[in-house]
């Protein structure tokens, strides 16, 4: 999804002020290797683990009528795979 001509003007103006105030930050980031097809594929497979566990911590809860069971597989499933997104737009 491409940004309106003004937003990526804005953008380059920033990118351009930061690396004239460090260049060594800016060399640093442009070096930065961008995601391989493995690392895509481990993180992918990562989150749905970790779907899958959080659901089944979740039903596990639920039969044991227990709160804590039932909060952790939610932790597991909402929160865990979320840190883990990010990994993905790289």
């Amino acid at each position: 999804m491409a940004l309106p001509d003004d937003e990526e003007r804005k953008l380059v103006e920033i990118e351009q002020g930061l690396a004239s105030d460090d260049p060594r930050l800016a060399h640093r980031f442009v070096q930065l290797p961008g995601p391989t097809v493995g690392s895509l594929v481990a993180t992918t497979i990562g989150i749905i683990v970790l779907l899958s566990a959080g659901a089944a911590i979740i039903s596990i809860g639920a039969q044991l009528h227990s709160p804590a069971v039932i909060a952790l597989g939610a932790v597991c499933t909402a929160l865990l795979p979320t840190l883990a997104g990010p990994r993905l737009r790289r």
